[in-house]
């Protein structure tokens, strides 16, 4: 067999430069994404520890320029929710504010992207003792209304004395969490007591990306003289409507913001750009 070792070599110099390409990019994702040093980290958690704050959870290493996200009004069906939870929609439509009830069942949608359903006497059969069955249940709930539950996270979850079990959900968009997206819900043996969601749809990342201020320094900066025995559990990076907007627009944005949770159920928002805090 005749090679054409001229060919043979053209063809091995494409590929070690794809690879070399390959390489950078790889290399460049890693540096970026790995920045802030693990003596970095450690000392954060020294100083906090100084101040009498313990960190009970991996403090992120996130620190790259992120977009804010782009949301708007009216993410709910009205008369699809009304229908699945009630059996009937009134015929002069669903106002902010309207209260719908029906054999002990009351829904109300208290603006375009929030409303509030209970019911005192519901009639199905959880497995409320087995997390993923419920979880399964509530699930299989949410897209009967329209809501896609794939695409949110178990945040949280209590067991309540009655037995019940009271969850919190949150929206995740492209791994990222959507704090003003979420979903309170009250779980018995016989289905579900009580449902607070909250939603606006989601339209994409807006042009341009600020700078991130990493979760370290966003600690240090916060957490000080007056914050003795605090546990924190819980740190992450998401999206929170602090840009403010008149209440008017049907388009807004949500910036970027650091989600701190302590283990007194205790929640802190901070702007991701700067670390202030998020009244």
């Amino acid at each position: 067999m005749i090679v054409d070792w001229s060919k043979a070599k053209s063809i091995l110099i494409v590929v070690m430069l794809l690879l070399n390409v390959f390489l950078f990019a790889l290399i460049s994702f890693y540096i970026s994404n790995q920045g802030i040093s693990r003596e970095t980290i450690s000392n954060t958690i020294e100083i906090l520890k100084g101040r009498g704050v313990a960190v009970e959870t991996e403090i992120p290493r996130y620190s790259s320029d992120t977009p804010s996200l782009i949301c708007e009004n009216g993410g709910y069906d009205r008369e699809t929710i009304a229908a699945k939870l009630l059996g009937f929609v009134p015929s002069g439509g669903i106002g902010d504010g309207d209260v719908l009830e029906k054999d002990g069942k009351k829904l109300v949608f208290r603006e375009s992207s929030f409303f509030v359903y209970t019911d005192t006497a519901p009639s199905d059969e959880v497995e409320i003792e087995d997390l993923e069955s419920t979880k399964s249940y509530i699930g299989k709930f949410l897209d009967r209304l329209g809501i896609n539950a794939a695409n949110y996270k178990l945040d949280s979850y209590v067991r309540n004395p009655d037995g019940s079990c009271t969850f919190m959900f949150t929206e995740k968009y492209r791994n990222f969490l959507v704090y003003d997206n979420s979903i309170k819900l009250t779980a018995s043996q016989k289905g579900i007591t009580y449902l607070e969601s909250r939603h606006r749809k989601i339209k994409g990342f807006a042009a341009g990306s600020m700078r991130i201020m990493p979760a370290y320094q966003v600690l240090l900066k916060n957490f000080g003289e007056g914050d003795e025995n605090v546990v924190i559990t819980g740190i992450d990076i998401g999206f929170k409507g602090y840009i403010k907007e008149e209440d008017n627009m049907q388009q807004f944005s949500q910036g970027p913001a650091w989600r701190v949770t302590t283990s007194n159920g205790d929640i802190r928002y901070f702007k991701a750009s700067d670390g202030e805090e998020i009244n």
